[in-house]
């Protein structure tokens, strides 16, 4: 299963941390590694089988604090495994500082100058608050601890020898999300602030921070793939700490080596902001919950909402490019949640304002909408069918993206709309769109040859594309007015037969209508048939053909989705078992099953089958199942029941 990328953090307030006064802190000097020791080893730079971990020792060029400054003391930082501490890029290690025969930082502060201090000052930020002082026990005690991190650190890792001892802090919960994966914890120790943490590992990792061992959640990153890179902003408050644990995602064969970074500090620039980028990876705050049905959006840093009716912000004309635009810009709009036509029906447009234009077509002609491939974006056109900007039986098409080609007629109204289902970037910024008119070149009253347009030239809605590629009428079962009719004298079962190469794309239905998931019929030639049964008793309807075919039934073919009562479709042939009352007329369509698909058939009807269910949940005889009642349940004794009180 597809995970999509996620780095989801808990917003920051706009405030800074306190200010704090004239003195900065020395968290360490510079040290360099030692090599991957064997055995146990804090204190020397070499490698021997009898070392286990990774030592430093100070470095001789490390730059001096600055003079007349307050030192604290740095933390300590590395792993720590029964008594030994190990220390890494940013920490020193109380024992590495006695060791070193270079001098402390609280000795070399009397060394410098007021002039190096101003130096260094011009590089760093100041007034970033102090790291806490924290007591190592309170988090040396915390499963699957193994050090402390700084800002600006960079340490590796190996969860193969971990334990999992941490699940994903989103409640995700399950084996498939960190539970039974192996992890690893660190412990950021630093000013207030907002830190960038980035992993890179070997395996399928999961990055998550807490605001104390198995506390609160402060932010989750699940990017899917092994050797992918997990980037996560956590905000650091004043006095507190995080716990950063490195897991996997799936089982415990999610483990191995990873590489674990940490920025500077960045400090948040919410200055008179209620929502929005905060500059440092989180937000100044958010607005509404689209989840709980509360719909609120962000623009410029303030939070407003939209009228809930579909308003046209500005017509378009053709050859026009239309931006920059965003989607909480004045006259946006939250008219639609969801659409006919759009591509997957389990997709919610809730979260997105939409932005909507008018297009009148002043001819005939092709229509091409191209946006910028900014993502996410879904172009709607909705033909106005005298109920204004609204999204009726087929007047929706496009949905597939932002690029979306279809032919207007003159003096129609269209409705160029732009929403996004994404419901974690529902507001999309400085996209924008053209929209090119191309009108086709046809001779008088020919079709079926390229209209110029990347097209092929048609007939009027009353003709049909003959043979010899001129327009003629249409005939018998080609219009609901003139259709094939089964005589009622007619003895069943009986077959007829047709052939849909030459003749009329005039009916279709929508997805999820009339028992299809995807829709059916559009771009293919279709015949019509109209048949009265004889006596109310359940029919089989066959199509034999060697094309693609689908095959609906209902009560009234100017309006065929709206009234259906059941469809079929296949790859050779189609077939709908349907039961249908006596004398009451029905239509029969054979159409294509995709675009373009047509040719010969034979259409077989059976006799009447009066279904024979002496139990419910067996066959019935007629190509269906035995069922029950309204209100009742079938159990497993085959017989029908009221239904089990909630």
């Amino acid at each position: 299963m597809r995970r999509l990328a996620l780095a989801l953090s808990l917003a920051l307030g706009c405030s800074a941390g306190p200010d704090t006064d004239s003195t900065a802190t020395v968290i360490a000097a510079d040290v360099q590694p030692g090599t991957t020791d064997t055995r146990g080893d804090t204190d020397d730079d070499t490698a021997s089988p009898d070392d286990t971990l990774v030592d430093v020792t100070p470095s001789q060029d490390a730059d001096p604090p600055a003079d007349d400054v307050d030192v604290a003391d740095p933390p300590d930082v590395g792993f720590i495994d029964g008594d030994d501490v190990s220390d890494i890029d940013d920490g020193v290690s109380p024992s590495d500082i006695a060791d070193s025969e270079t001098t402390s930082p609280l000795d070399d502060v009397a060394e410098d100058t007021f002039d190096d201090a101003l130096e260094d000052s011009l590089d760093t930020p100041t007034d970033v608050g102090v790291a806490p002082d924290v007591d190592p026990a309170t988090y040396s005690s915390c499963p699957g601890f193994v050090g402390v991190l700084n800002p600006g650190a960079s340490v590796s890792g190996n969860t193969l020898d971990a334990k999992p001892n941490d699940a994903d802090c989103l409640g995700k919960g399950g084996a498939y999300v960190g539970a039974a994966s192996r992890d690893e914890t660190w412990v950021l120790i630093a000013p207030p602030g907002v830190y960038t943490l980035t992993l890179t590992a070997t395996f399928d990792s999961l990055l998550y921070a807490r605001a104390s061992c198995g506390g609160t959640c402060l932010g989750v990153s699940d990017v899917v793939g092994d050797g992918v890179t997990e980037t996560l902003a956590v905000a650091v408050s004043p006095g507190e700490v995080a716990f950063v644990v490195v897991d996997g995602f799936g089982s415990a064969s999610a483990a191995g080596t990873y590489t674990l970074e940490v920025s500077e500090v960045c400090q948040p620039e919410c200055g008179g902001k209620a929502c929005g980028p905060d500059g440092c990876g989180l937000t100044c705050g958010t607005c509404g919950d689209p989840a709980a049905g509360v719909a609120g959006y962000c623009h410029e840093g303030a939070c407003v909402s939209f009228d809930d009716t579909c308003a046209p912000m500005a017509p378009v004309h053709c050859d026009q490019s239309v931006g920059p635009l965003t989607s909480t810009m004045p006259g946006a709009t939250t008219a639609f949640s969801t659409y006919t036509c759009q591509q997957f029906s389990f997709e919610s447009y809730f979260a997105g304002p939409e932005l909507t234009y008018t297009f009148d077509s002043k001819a005939d002609q092709v229509v091409t909408i191209t946006g910028d491939g900014t993502y996410p974006l879904d172009v709607f056109v909705l033909e106005d069918q005298g109920a204004g900007c609204a999204d009726g039986l087929g007047a929706c098409q496009g949905g597939l993206g932002d690029v979306y080609t279809f032919e207007a007629r003159a003096g129609r109204r269209y409705y160029v709309v732009w929403d996004s289902a994404s419901p974690s970037t529902p507001v999309v910024d400085a996209f924008s769109f053209d929209l090119d008119c191309c009108k086709p070149v046809c001779a008088p009253g020919a079709c079926g040859m390229p209209d110029g347009c990347g097209k092929t030239c048609s007939c009027a809605d009353s003709e049909k594309c003959g043979a010899e590629g001129q327009c003629e009428p249409l005939g018998l079962g080609e219009l609901c007015e003139t259709p094939f009719v089964i005589p009622l004298a007619v003895l069943l079962p009986t077959s007829v037969t047709g052939d849909t190469t030459i003749g009329k794309d005039g009916r279709a239905i929508p997805k999820l209508t009339c028992g299809f998931y995807f829709a059916k019929g559009e771009g293919s030639n279709d015949h019509v048939y109209h048949f009265v049964p004889p006596e109310t008793a359940v029919y089989t309807l066959a199509v034999e053909a060697t094309h693609p075919t689908a095959v609906y039934v209902g009560t009234d073919c100017d309006a065929i989705a709206a009234t259906c009562l059941a469809g079929g479709y296949g790859e050779a042939g189609a077939e709908v078992v349907v039961p249908l009352d006596a004398g009451v007329p029905v239509d029969i369509v054979v159409d294509g099953a995709e675009a373009g698909a047509a040719g010969p058939y034979t259409l077989h009807i059976s006799a009447p089958c009066q279904p024979n269910c002496p139990t419910c949940g067996v066959e019935d005889g007629c190509g269906g199942i035995c069922g029950c009642p309204p209100g009742e349940l079938c159990n497993p004794e085959g017989q029908c029941g009221p239904l089990p009180e909630p």
